[in-house]
C-alpha cells in the first residue's frame, strides 16, 4: 500500500520567480530524496509514499536565486489521504517583519528590539500552544514565553548574542519547531578623539592669503567636540584666521589674532565620528618684510577643561596681505 502526501505551506505565498525546494526522507534515518520539479505553488503532493512516517524540508527559492532558512514538516502516520487526518502534526516558520530571508542580524548599540512573525499551520487547525523559545549558543534552548499572537517582540542587551524559534503543539500533542533567528552583538571600536591627516596646501602664488592647512577630527559618532585657537607666535603682525568644514555651512572666524590671543569654539562630529577642516589664514606681515610666520595651537579638550589632544599648525606668508 502506498498513500499520497499534500503539503500546504502558508507563507511565504508565491510570486512569479518563487519557488520552493523540496526534499524528503523516511523517519528517522532514511536518505534525503529531492522532489522535483520545484513546486511553484502553496500546494503540492508528493505521491506514491510507502506506508511509513517521513519528514521533508522546505526551502523557499526567493526571485533572485537566494534560498530561506529550511522549515520542517512531518507526514501523517502510515497515510492520510492528503494530509488531512487526525495526525497530520503543524507547520512553523519565522521571519523578521521586513520579510527579509537574511535569518541573521547584528546590533551595535546597548540593547535591541526587533519584531518576529510566526506563520503556524495546522491541517485540523487545533494548535493549542505557541512557545517562543530562545538560547545563546543555538544549542542549548529555554522556553522564554507562550505566543498568543502572530507577530512578537524580541529584545536583548548589550554583548549577548540571542538565537529564537517557536514550537508549536496541537491538540494531539503533535509538535513542531521552526527555523532559528539570531541577533548577534557587533563590538564598535570608537578611537580616542584625535586629529590626524594633517597636510599642507601651498598656493602658487600665495597672493593675500598664506598657505592652508587641511585636518581631520575623529571620535565617537555626532560628539560634540569643544576646541580652543591659541596664537603661540607670530612673527610679523596681527592676522585673520578661519577654519572651514565639511559639516557647517558658516566659518569660524578669527580677526586680527596676535601673540597670545584664545578663541573658543565647538564642533560636531558626523554620524560616523569624523569631521574634516580646512584652516587658512592672511598675515599682516610687519612694514617692508617679505615673509611672515603663525604657529597656532588647535586644541580640544572635555566639559572639564581637561586637554584631550592637540595639533599646533605653521603658516607662512609671502607676500603683505592687501585687508
Amino acid at each position: 500500500m502506498s498513500f499520497n502526501w499534500e503539503i500546504k505551506v502558508a507563507n511565504p505565498v508565491l510570486t512569479d520567480g518563487m519557488s520552493f525546494r523540496v526534499r524528503y526522507k523516511k523517519k528517522p534515518n532514511g536518505s534525503w530524496l529531492d522532489f522535483l520539479p520545484n513546486p511553484t505553488t502553496n500546494i503540492f503532493t508528493i505521491t506514491n509514499l510507502d506506508e511509513e512516517e517521513y519528514t521533508a524540508e522546505i526551502k523557499t527559492v526567493c526571485a533572485d536565486g537566494t534560498l530561506s532558512t529550511p522549515s520542517f514538516l512531518d507526514s501523517p502516520c502510515y497515510g492520510g489521504g492528503g494530509g488531512g487526518g487526525d495526525d497530520t502534526p503543524p507547520l512553523v516558520n519565522i521571519y523578521w517583519t521586513d520579510m527579509s530571508s537574511v535569518p541573521d542580524r547584528e546590533y551595535t548599540t546597548d540593547n535591541f528590539s526587533l519584531n518576529i512573525v510566526i506563520n503556524a499551520t495546522d491541517a485540523e487547525n487545533d494548535i493549542v500552544l505557541t512557545e517562543l523559545e530562545v538560547s545563546s549558543n543555538n544549542v542549548n534552548w529555554s522556553v522564554q514565553s507562550a505566543i498568543t499572537t502572530q507577530i512578537t517582540q524580541v529584545v536583548g542587551t548589550k554583548q549577548t548574542n540571542y538565537y529564537y524559534r517557536v514550537k508549536v503543539t496541537d491538540s494531539k500533542n503533535n509538535t513542531a519547531t521552526s527555523n532559528v533567528l539570531s541577533v548577534k552583538y557587533k563590538e564598535v571600536i570608537v578611537p580616542d578623539l584625535q586629529i590626524t591627516n594633517v597636510q599642507g596646501v601651498y598656493p602658487p602664488n600665495c597672493g593675500n592669503e598664506g598657505e592652508e592647512i587641511n585636518f581631520d577630527i575623529i571620535g565617537k559618532p555626532n560628539e560634540v567636540v569643544n576646541f580652543q585657537m591659541k596664537c603661540i607666535e607670530v612673527v610679523g603682525h596681527s592676522f585673520n584666521f578661519e577654519i572651514n568644514t565639511d559639516v557647517m555651512a558658516t566659518a569660524f572666524t578669527w580677526n586680527l589674532a596676535q601673540t597670545g590671543a584664545t578663541k573658543d569654539g565647538s564642533l560636531t562630529l558626523n554620524s560616523h565620528g569624523k569631521i574634516s577642516c580646512n584652516a587658512k589664514m592672511c598675515l599682516r606681515p610687519c612694514l617692508n618684510e617679505a615673509y611672515s610666520t603663525a604657529t597656532i595651537e588647535f586644541i580640544l579638550y572635555n566639559s572639564d577643561g581637561i586637554t584631550l589632544t592637540n595639533q599646533k599648525l605653521n603658516f607662512n606668508a609671502y607676500q603683505e596681505c592687501n585687508i
